[in-house]
């Protein structure tokens, strides 16, 4: 039976949680990320849709405009977002964030016989103390439920902390652990957004239980074949925060001699714990930073850069993961510049569209510069990232199989 068919006989209802990507409470200019994009599609299929999100934006780090207590907007016939009170934190590795969490779990306990049942609950984790209180809510009431982890928490949490705060989070580590796995378990569908990702939470726990990755995805035009001009131009867009190197990238880089270094301009456009300090003390020649700028100027900047540049750490999360940033770039056809290795890099590696900057060797780093201005073959470099992008990253096909998966459960 089609989908047309069974949403005649009964327009099914779905509940999203998902606190860590922008929606629809945050103005028009928003760029919807994975459960944004999911919801959108299925809004079209005539699905109804019930989003519990929170008041306090991730993004951000501030309460949504005139939303200082939990709410329902509607915001279509078919669209309900339901904004949950919680308390707001500066810091994404903080106790202050935990309790947010917690705070918000309660909030959602209280309200979950607000709306009558679901045919599906669909949850985003991290993170992982409110999440659980839809999988708990969905096996009580025999509701099916698809668990979509995009973040390895709490590995990532504990891998940050020195010995003594280490110590004193482990009973938290513990806790969070043990709901993982129940949220694994009693799961009706395990979906990552990687294939490092759902390796990492199907060993959690022997229990056999249907999975699938998808990969972060993106409905990106076909541009127009770029050149070099007079200079190349090396763009990053995204969080600068504890998890990035974005300092020891442009340290290497600022050691390069006059006559390579004059060669490139890099854009730098963002925000996060250390982008404030980095762009005050990085006093660099052809290097400009650009604060916080909406999608609109991301994709013309885009538009008019020859690569993408990603500067994570080889952090367990980010090796076992395709960050977001560069499968943006891909789809502009921007071949990347990196310093992180792992199931990125082998896809990018396989199909010949990025350079890797190793900012643990000064020698290794200049080589990789000299050789992006001798590039003879960046046309084929464009192909290449473009090819993969439609082959792993776009839009349509990843949301086709996201829907085919939610048509096989209910």
């Amino acid at each position: 039976m089609s989908v047309n068919n069974l949403n005649k006989e009964k327009n099914k209802t779905i509940w999203f949680f998902c606190t860590s990507e922008p929606n629809q409470l945050d103005g028009n200019d928003v760029k919807y990320r994975r459960h944004g994009q999911l919801i959108n599609h299925l809004l079209k299929k005539n699905y109804n849709i019930i989003l519990w999100t929170s008041n306090f934006s991730h993004f951000t780090k501030k309460i949504r405009t005139n939303l200082n207590k939990t709410q329902i907007i509607n915001f279509k016939d078919n669209l309900k977002i339901f904004a949950l009170k919680t308390l707001p934190y500066n810091k994404n590795i903080s106790f202050k964030r935990y309790l947010s969490y917690f705070l918000l779990s309660r909030e959602i306990k209280k309200n979950l016989h607000k709306f009558e049942k679901p045919d599906l609950i669909i949850t985003s984790i991290p993170p992982v103390e409110p999440a659980i209180e839809f999988i708990k809510f969905a096996k009580k009431n025999n509701i099916p439920s698809i668990c979509d982890f995009r973040d390895m928490w709490p590995d990532i949490i504990l891998d940050n902390f020195n010995f003594f705060m280490k110590l004193a989070f482990f009973p938290f580590y513990i806790l969070m652990n043990e709901q993982l796995k129940y949220m694994r378990n009693n799961s009706k569908y395990i979906i990552a957004v990687s294939k490092g990702m759902l390796s990492w939470i199907l060993n959690k726990s022997k229990k056999t239980v249907k999975n699938d990755y998808i990969y972060i995805s993106h409905q990106i035009e076909r541009s127009e074949t770029k050149k070099y001009l007079n200079k190349i131009k090396i763009f990053y867009a995204g969080v600068i925060g504890t998890a990035n190197v974005m300092e020891k990238f442009l340290k290497f880089f600022n050691k390069l001699d006059p006559n390579i270094k004059n060669k490139f301009e890099i854009n730098i456009a963002g925000y996060g714990d250390k982008y404030d300090l980095i762009s005050k003390e990085a006093k660099i020649e052809n290097v400009n930073f650009l604060g916080w700028l909406n999608q609109s100027e991301i994709k013309n900047l885009s538009l008019n850069s020859n690569y993408g540049l990603v500067t994570y750490k080889n952090r367990i999360d980010f090796l076992n993961n395709v960050p977001n940033k560069i499968s943006e770039y891909l789809g502009y056809g921007l071949p990347i510049i990196t310093t992180l290795k792992g199931e990125s890099f082998d896809l990018m590696k396989q199909k010949n569209c990025v350079y890797f900057a190793d900012i643990d060797n000064f020698k290794n780093f200049k080589e990789t510069m000299n050789l992006i201005i001798t590039e003879k073959n960046y046309a084929n470099l464009q192909k290449n990232a473009r090819e993969l992008f439609e082959q792993k990253f776009n839009n349509n096909n990843n949301l086709k199989k996201y829907e085919d998966i939610i048509n096989e459960i209910i």
